[in-house]
Parts: structure tokens; C-alpha cells; sequence
């Protein structure tokens, strides 16, 4: 069991430094062929950072895991509104001015409405999967529409062979690690006799964040808070239409409703937040940053409380 501890363990730290590193690379092509605003911000840098989530779902759904699939998703979205944002806004005082990122916000809560719905009935078949599947198209559909602007512009000196190559590389760490986290979580949850979704959903879904987190500091230092919440924003449709929707498209998702029905009420209280604050703040400040994490302590208490319980 000493053996599955330290597999999980390196596994989660190979995935989230791959991930990181393809995020990188992603944007450094994005550069070199002058692709478009929105296309460089939300296919390229939103879907590139929830990789990580889209590979344990379908090696988790694979695994008839569907636990760790949908605790993943779950737990990642949480970090991603409560903890990225909360250290995005506690560190840097965010200016929220755009009208499309007000409009995604609260589109982002219409979108990962249906999902929830779907959650709270204890399973996700696949035709629920192929639903959540239309929904990630119709909101590409939008997002091409409005071309959010992210301020990638092309640079000619870059030598494009490199970047392809370190991305290939770092994809394939990102396809080992995700197989060898899955198994390892399996054992784990097996020999703690507590749920796979539970260790997903706290774990887990921090290992997978790490892309989120980086992009959105880096975004930050360089004073373009429009690419953080965009980024954070777009990943939590990500996975809360695509990557579950291609988990459950390849098989129905099981897993224990209780873990689930708690971590679904603290995205709820967090989706609302976000949607509240960027369309009545005009600036979010450390004691909203200070709220926001405050929030993810306390639904850690409450998934750790659940065990002990």
C-alpha cells in the first residue's frame, strides 16, 4: 500500500508540471501563428488547461470509476472559483470592466446548471453525456461570436519545431500519469474503505488545477486580469460539459451521492459568487479574495467531516 501512496503521489506531481508545461507551449504556438484572440484564449488556453481533468475522466470512466471522474470535476471547478480566484483577487486587486466576461460569468452558471441537475440524480448516463457534449458546442458557438480579446500577438523570431516537441513530450507524461494517479486512487480509496469521489474531489482536483492556478498569476503579474478570469471561467464549462461528457458518453457514471451533494452545493455557492461579484463589482479587492478562500476551507471541513462522520 507504501507502494500505491508514492505512485499517486508522483503521478499527481508529473501531471501537474506536464500539464504547466504544455499550457506553455500551447500558448507559445498560439504566438508564433497569430491564431486568433479567442481562439488563443479560450479553445487553446481554457480547454489546454482542463486536459488534466479530461484525461483522468477517461481513464477514471474507463476504470468503471466514475467517481473519481465526477469528483474530479467537481473539486477542480471548486479550486478554480474558490481557491485560484480567491489567491488571484487576494494578491492582485482584479478590475472587472469587460461586459463579455460579466455575460460568460453568468452563462457559465446557466451552462453547468443542466450538469448539476444531472449529478444530484446519483448517476450521468450516456445519453445525459451527449447532452452535456451539445452543450460544450453551443457555447463555442457564443464564445466564437464574441472574440474575447486576450492580447496574444504573434512573435516571428519563435522557432516553432521546439515548442511542438516539448508539448508532444509534455502530453505524453500528462497521458502516463493520469493512468497511474486513476489506478493509484482506486487502491487508496479501496484500502481507506472511503469513496473514490472523496479523494477526487479534495486531491485529486488540486494535482489537476495547477494549470488554472499558474496561467492565472502569470496573467496576473503581467497585469491582463481579463486572461485569468476568462481562463478560470471557460475551464469550469470545460469540465463541467466536455469532460463529463466524454466520461460518461464511454460509461454511465456511478458514484456516492453524499460526497457529491456537498461538493454540488459549495459550486453552487461558488458559481453564484462569481457571477455576483462580477456583475455588481466593478473591482474585486483582498477581503473578497479573503471570502472566497474562506469558502473552500470550509468546504474542505465539510468533505473531511464526512469521513469522520
Amino acid at each position: 500500500m507504501l507502494l500505491d501512496f508514492l505512485v499517486f503521489a508522483v503521478s499527481l506531481l508529473v501531471l501537474a508540471k506536464s500539464a504547466d508545461i504544455a499550457v506553455r507551449q500551447v500558448i507559445r504556438i498560439a504566438r508564433h501563428y497569430s491564431i486568433s484572440d479567442f481562439t488563443a484564449g479560450f479553445i487553446l488556453i481554457a480547454v489546454a488547461t482542463s486536459v488534466p481533468e479530461l484525461l483522468v475522466g477517461i481513464f477514471s470512466s474507463m476504470s468503471n470509476a466514475g467517481g473519481i471522474s465526477v469528483g474530479n470535476v467537481l473539486g477542480a471547478n471548486i479550486v478554480d472559483l474558490l481557491l485560484v480566484m480567491g489567491l488571484l483577487v487576494f494578491f492582485y486587486k482584479v478590475s472587472v470592466v469587460d461586459k463579455k466576461l460579466v455575460e460568460n460569468s453568468q452563462v457559465m452558471l446557466f451552462l453547468t446548471f443542466i450538469p448539476l441537475v444531472f449529478l444530484l440524480s446519483g448517476s450521468v448516463e450516456r445519453s445525459e453525456g451527449l447532452v452535456l457534449l451539445l452543450l460544450f458546442l453551443l457555447y463555442c458557438f457564443f464564445a466564437f461570436k464574441q472574440k474575447i480579446s486576450v492580447g496574444i500577438k504573434a512573435r516571428d523570431g519563435l522557432k516553432i519545431s521546439k515548442p511542438f516537441l516539448i508539448l508532444g513530450f509534455s502530453l505524453l507524461l500528462l497521458f502516463i500519469s493520469s493512468r497511474f494517479l486513476v489506478d493509484s486512487t482506486i487502491s487508496i480509496a479501496t484500502f481507506l474503505q472511503v469513496p473514490q469521489s472523496l479523494i477526487a474531489v479534495v486531491i485529486v482536483s488540486l494535482g489537476t488545477t495547477v494549470p488554472e492556478l499558474a496561467t492565472a498569476l502569470s496573467a496576473a503579474r503581467l497585469k491582463r486580469f481579463e486572461i485569468a478570469f476568462g481562463d478560470l471561467v471557460g475551464s469550469v464549462i470545460v469540465n463541467s460539459t466536455l469532460v463529463l461528457g466524454v466520461a460518461a458518453v464511454i460509461r454511465p457514471l456511478v458514484f456516492n451521492q453524499q460526497v457529491i451533494f456537498t461538493a454540488v452545493f459549495f459550486l453552487v455557492i461558488a458559481e453564484l459568487l462569481i457571477v455576483g461579484l462580477a456583475t455588481l463589482q466593478k473591482r474585486l479587492d483582498r477581503k473578497i479574495g479573503l471570502t472566497l478562500l474562506s469558502f473552500y476551507f470550509l468546504f474542505l471541513l465539510a468533505e473531511i467531516g464526512f469521513v469522520n462522520f
